[in-house]
């Protein structure tokens, strides 16, 4: 029987009970206190991870390994973190802080070498409970490090923190068991608040200040207070939210200067981008870009050089139609080596086509250049057509004046030659009687001599050193008698279609005739003698020249144009047709003296006219252009017998045969005729002897010419006449005696009628002093 009082067994029971709910709510409180603790711990750990993982993540993107370890130096005041290590992209550890001695068993347990340990993915983390290190609880972290709003690993953190001061070990617990069942509910109740606000209440700040830099509060401290492990561990994270904030001000610092410097940069190049795209817009040569064939781009130059306005019209079209086909091998083997090789190829000239069909030359450079990305060809074209046809007409001219020289030579001697030949035969067959069976044979040796002298005179023309007279005459009667002494085939059909008001000129009417006569044996020729020819004269009034063949300037014209139904000329040959000796006929079609065009061209130039030209399959027609003159006096000249007279001429020739003809032509006029050999003696007989005129040949064997003697004369006869005869061309040497006094030119060969008229002018001309 229990003989204990009911209140004691009660009050016993009670406290047994009481005992044991205390303890077992001590227990539990133990166990919920651990438990809250660890992951309030876990948490911690995992946001101070987070936030040294953005502390040292810049450093660590930069590799900058002092900077790495002055971010974690304030670690080494913390006594709770044992280890620290960093590991980079690579696996390689970058950072290894070992704040307690492991041991080997231990290092291999808790700290991996490599860093596949650690899975790559951007949300894993790792926290393990590990046994007791060294008789206490601790906590085993892993994590990546990673680039904010990017998937990619940069590294990864190892850290292990002990929770030696703030976890109860087994001793205790049962120490602290025994302790709250002396002292009681309350006490037990009031110690474990106490301790539970004294622990969790630092821990639960840390978390919060953790958590709001975590989201980019860097402005958020910690306040603490006393000298314990949250205190330091409160002033450690101070330091590292004050380091954090500094290297996230200086980074902003850095983007902005940074982005300020791009900025300002990339306005730079586009300025400069803009400026050299105007530059080369500018430029007076076609600067053009073409990839695969393909034209890109293409300056102003350019788009004038090819006759367009519109850079739509060129881009995107292939650089082979706007050049000539004959060429397109030349550039596809250009453009092969400036692709293959990576250089600029030499200069080189091509023809293009422009808009309107029209071809130039051009000087073409390329080279290789970048653009877009891709490899292009840069090329730069300079329109050098007039260049090019200036040199042609320089080396034509050189080639013209040493034909000339040759011409002019062979000219010379043979009209002194022909002058026997030309002038005999009018003596002779004013010998003989009317029905003479010799004047047949007489007529042809003139009329040969004269065909000779024709020739000879082609070869002035040529030399530009022919000689004739510009008298006022009507090209109507020139083309009337021209088409009158032609030969005609019978199955050409010749046309003439004169204005009846057409302006007079100031020509030479045998020069003009040559013209005419050569132009319509060509026409003919290019007709197989089988046609039509069309031969027109009409006045022209230009108000703006014509650019055709050649320039037209403004001005009055008596304009000629012989056309023909015939084959027409080669493109390639039109500018040669006016050469000297070219000609494309076969050897069985050639005939005559093989210069007719180039005297065409020589004629009508020394006329000061202009040669136009059109050409093609159906025909060709050549448009002579001659200025008109306001002359209405034609020429009429009287014949030889009109022209005699009885007065003394002194001959002054160091060619005897042509003092013989000179003698023979003025004696039949009535002269009286005296002769001197040498310049010297033609002095000294003017010095003895008055003669009424001088006939002074211009080229003398001697120091002194024809010019020299007139002029020495005049020194002791001021009022002495004189005429000048020669071979050459009237050069400055005779323009020089003319302008001294000599009445007139002549050019050999000599005819009767020439020399009367010309002496019989001289004579009668008033002299300076105003006697006949």
């Amino acid at each position: 029987m229990n003989t204990r009082p009911l209140w004691l067994r009660f009050a016993i029971r009670l406290s047994l009970a009481l005992t044991a709910m205390v303890l077992a709510m001590l227990a539990l409180f133990v166990s919920f206190y651990q438990y809250a603790h660890i992951q309030e711990a876990k948490e911690y750990v995992h946001t101070f991870s987070q936030a040294l993982a953005k502390q040292i993540q810049p450093a660590l993107l930069t590799y900058n390994q002092s900077e790495l370890e002055n971010l974690v130096t304030y670690l080494d005041l913390q006594q709770h973190i044992l280890w620290l290590t960093v590991y980079n992209a690579d696996g390689e550890q970058i950072i290894d802080r070992s704040y307690t001695p492991l041991s080997d068993p231990e290092r291999e347990m808790y700290l991996p070498q490599q860093l596949e340990e650690v899975p790559q993915h951007p949300s894993f983390t790792q926290i393990n409970l590990m046994g007791h290190y060294d008789s206490t609880p601790a906590l085993h972290y892993m994590m990546p490090i990673r680039v904010e709003g990017s998937d990619a690993i940069w590294g990864s953190i190892n850290l292990g923190y002990t929770l030696a001061s703030n976890i109860f070990t087994t001793g205790h617990l049962f120490q602290l068991f025994g302790i709250l069942a002396l002292f009681g509910l309350v006490i037990g109740v009031i110690i474990v608040r106490f301790f539970s606000n004294w622990i969790t209440q630092p821990i639960q700040n840390l978390h919060k200040a953790t958590r709001s830099i975590s989201t980019g509060d860097y402005t958020v401290n910690l306040y603490p207070t006393g000298a314990d492990e949250f205190a330091e561990l409160a002033r450690s994270f101070n330091l590292m939210s004050a380091e954090i904030s500094r290297t996230r001000e200086k980074l902003q610092q850095q983007a902005e200067n940074l982005e300020e410097m791009v900025e300002a940069r990339t306005v730079e190049l586009e300025e400069s981008k803009e400026f050299n795209e105007r530059l080369i817009r500018a430029l007076p040569d076609t600067i053009a870009i073409h990839q695969n064939g393909v034209l890109k781009f293409v300056n102003d130059a350019g788009l004038k050089l090819l006759g367009y306005s519109d850079p739509a019209e060129v881009i995107g079209r292939p650089v082979l139609d706007f050049v000539h086909p004959r060429y397109h091998d030349t550039i596809r083997e250009r453009v092969r080596r400036v692709n293959d090789e990576g250089r600029r190829v030499p200069l080189t000239d091509e023809v293009f086509i422009r808009k309107d069909r029209s071809e130039i030359i051009v000087e073409v450079a390329a080279g290789p250049i970048q653009y877009k990305g891709e490899p292009a060809v840069v090329v730069s074209l300079r329109d050098i057509t007039d260049i090019r046809l200036l040199q042609q007409q320089a080396a034509r001219a050189e080639r013209l004046e040493t034909v000339g020289n040759i011409a002019a030579q062979v000219a010379h001697d043979l009209n002194n030659l022909l002058t026997p030949i030309v002038a005999y035969p009018d003596m002779i067959l004013a010998l003989l009687d009317d029905n003479h069976r010799a004047i047949r044979f007489i007529e042809d040796i003139k009329r040969h001599g004269e065909r000779i002298a024709e020739i000879n005179q082609q070869l002035l023309t040529l030399s530009r050193r022919g000689h004739y007279n510009l008298e006022p005459l009507s090209l109507n009667d020139v083309l009337k008698e021209v088409t009158r002494l032609i030969t005609v085939p019978q199955q050409v059909h010749l046309k003439l279609a004169l204005s009846d008001d057409l302006f007079t000129i100031s020509g030479g009417e045998s020069q003009l005739s040559r013209v005419f006569s050569n132009l319509l044996l060509n026409a003919m020729d290019a007709m197989d003698n089988q046609g039509e020819i069309l031969v027109k004269s009409y006045n022209a009034y230009l108000d703006k020249p014509i650019i055709g063949y050649e320039r037209v300037e403004r001005g009055e014209y008596a304009v000629v144009s012989i056309s023909d139904n015939g084959t027409g000329i080669e493109k390639e040959h039109l500018s040669r047709i006016f050469d000297p000796f070219f000609t494309t006929k076969t050897a069985s079609k050639v005939h005559g003296s093989g210069l007719g065009l180039s005297v065409v061209r020589n004629v009508i130039r020394d006329h000061q006219g202009y040669i136009d030209l059109e050409t093609g399959p159906t025909g060709t027609t050549f448009t002579l252009y001659l200025p008109a003159t306001r002359s209405d006096e034609l020429n009429n000249m009287d014949t030889a017998s009109d022209f005699q007279g009885h007065e003394h001429i002194l001959v002054v020739d160091d060619d005897l045969l042509q003092f013989n003809v000179l003698d023979e032509l003025l004696s039949s006029l009535g002269y009286h005729v005296s002769y001197a050999g040498t310049p010297e003696k033609a002095i000294s007989m003017c010095q003895q002897t008055p003669y009424d005129i001088l006939v002074l040949d211009m080229v003398l064997d001697s120091d002194l010419d024809g010019v020299d003697v007139f002029l020495q004369v005049r020194r002791f006869r001021p009022e002495q006449k004189a005429i000048i005869i020669s071979g050459f061309a009237e050069s400055h040497r005779v323009k020089a005696g003319l302008n001294a006094g000599i009445g007139s030119f002549i050019r050999k060969p000599l005819t009767l009628d020439k020399i009367a008229h010309a002496i019989r002018e001289e004579l009668d001309r008033v002299d300076t002093s105003g006697e006949l």
